[in-house]
């Protein structure tokens, strides 16, 4: 999907990953679920929706380093966290691990 292609406030959902702004991204996803909550449609914005290099909010947050994000999204998102993992590397891998309750070791295996 072309970033032009994105709604307003997705743009500014993914920038919110992209910067670490936990505050925010944490406001995007009550406001989708308040709005899926109230509402027979589905909600406006899509929170797996990707930027124009085809990365996802978690992706984002991963760049960041920014762990409360990490962590709020990987509870959130529908998309294979393995993924996530490989695009980390030391100790955000580790990091990301723990998240998910993963051993580190099943992942990257220490030499």
């Amino acid at each position: 999907m072309c970033l032009s292609q994105l709604l307003t406030e997705e743009r500014l959902y993914l920038h919110a990953a992209r910067v670490g702004d936990y505050g925010l991204v944490r406001e995007i996803l009550e406001c989708v679920d308040q709005w899926q909550s109230t509402s027979s449609e589905r909600a406006r914005i899509n929170i797996n929706c990707l930027d124009y290099m085809g990365r996802n909010a978690l992706h984002l947050a991963v760049d960041s380093e920014n762990t409360e994000c990490i962590k709020l999204l990987l509870d959130r998102l529908s998309c294979d966290c393995q993924e996530e993992v490989n695009h980390c590397d030391g100790i955000m891998a580790v990091t990301v691990c723990a998240l998910l309750a993963w051993p580190y070791t099943a992942v990257c295996p220490v030499a």
